[in-house]
């Protein structure tokens, strides 16, 4: 077991890592559009119900993940925003641990990896759920690409 110092105190406690099972699941797809035409989102409530992933009890942490074809990497790479909401319909921007809630999604063509289909997935990126009942991710920059652009998809998962 790992040790950590609590940020109030000072005091180590026992850090107990912990995740659970769960599927990437695709809250959009074409990201080839920008949602509210490029400019950052502030209204996710405005956002269709495709883009919202319930989480409630699920977990703590949000990842997401672009899906691109593999033939054709983005030259441009997504910025996607995500937001938790509460059971009462309240809204609040996610953060990851560098503090970012506008996250430009980095593609590597050479390390992604890839499923044998055509398609290559980006690592991985993590967000705290910040105790939400349901997420909601949001395209603020298009992803360009070249002829696969409107093949691409936002992936989300809960751990």
């Amino acid at each position: 077991m790992n040790q950590k110092a609590d940020a109030w105190t000072g005091i180590e406690q026992p850090l107990v890592m912990v995740s659970s099972i769960s599927n990437w699941q695709t809250v959009a797809e074409d990201l080839s559009q920008a949602d509210n035409a490029g400019d950052p989102v502030v209204r996710p409530d405005t956002l269709s119900e495709q883009r919202r992933l319930e989480i409630a009890g699920r977990g703590t942490l949000v990842l997401l993940r672009v899906r691109y074809q593999a033939a054709s990497p983005p030259s441009t790479p997504p910025t996607v925003a995500i937001f938790g909401v509460d059971q009462n319909g309240h809204h609040s921007p996610l953060f990851t641990a560098d503090g970012d809630h506008a996250i430009a999604v980095p593609v590597s063509a050479s390390r992604d990896v890839q499923d044998g289909d055509g398609y290559a997935y980006t690592a991985p990126i993590a967000a705290d759920a910040d105790g939400a009942a349901y997420v909601i991710a949001a395209v603020e920059i298009a992803l360009a690409a070249g002829s696969g652009a409107d093949d691409s998809a936002l992936q989300l998962k809960v751990i």
